[in-house]
């Protein structure tokens, strides 16, 4: 349980909902919840369905507003209003539903807003697949086309695209909303790799699996939630 100790300026945390509060209907979500993540480490969230962790992710990344408590980034407290408002302040988030343009190729998708650009600002579409090329090898991925459309890939590189569409973004704070589902051991391999790196480079990964190998093998720390709040929270 968590002992009140935690207050993002203070603490030094990288994320953190203090005190959630979220009801559809009369169906309460998350009653008084808290979860903190640090910079430098991987925070495993797990529990049940219906235990509050999709709810608290979905607030952490813009994706809905709580009906009371606060969202802080870095100690300061935000009203998030969308997922890109979210990137924008450092939050990158994978979901378990894809957000890729499926009739978009895979290179149009990673580089959507970052473009390759001429002098007079124009997008050089030509350069998009290189360039995308680089993105894909940068992040040991080399079983993607980058000129492929969306929609023609197997699942599991979609997730993979999707991953890594995220990571360049360089975030502060990367949360994978059940990032291995549709992935083999060996892609989920390079994965765990991937989420290496970024937290010995600084950023912090939040994480959720219903796969609890997955999680003592991954986690630093382990936050449980039930009934719409924390119940437990412990070292891995």
């Amino acid at each position: 349980m968590s002992d009140g100790t935690d207050s993002g300026a203070h603490s030094g945390n990288a994320i953190e909902g203090a005190g959630l509060h979220k009801a559809y209907g009369g169906v309460l979500a998350l009653e008084d919840a808290t979860f903190c993540a640090a910079p430098g480490e991987v925070h495993a969230l797990v529990g049940e369905n219906g235990a509050g962790k999709s709810t608290m992710i979905k607030a952490l990344a813009g994706v809905l507003r709580p009906d009371d408590g606060r969202v802080l980034i870095e100690g300061e407290e935000v009203r998030l209003r969308s997922p890109e408002e979210a990137l924008r302040r450092g939050v990158a988030t994978v979901f378990q539903e894809l957000t890729l343009l499926p009739r978009m190729t895979v290179a149009e998708n990673l580089l959507m807003g970052h473009e390759p650009r001429g002098t007079l600002g124009l997008i050089r579409r030509r350069w998009l697949p290189a360039a995308a090329a680089d993105l894909l090898a940068k992040h040991e991925v080399s079983s993607v086309d980058p000129g492929e459309l969306v929609e023609n890939l197997p699942l599991a590189q979609q997730q993979l695209v999707e991953i890594v569409r995220a990571a360049t973004r360089e975030p502060t704070v990367l949360i994978l909303d059940e990032p291995t589902s549709a992935l083999s051991k060996r892609e989920v391999d390079w994965l765990f790799g991937l989420v290496r790196r970024l937290r010995d480079d600084g950023a912090c990964v939040v994480f959720t699996s219903h796969r609890w190998s997955e999680v003592t093998d991954l986690a630093d720390r382990i936050t449980v939630f039930r009934n719409g709040t924390e119940s437990a929270r412990t070292s891995s």
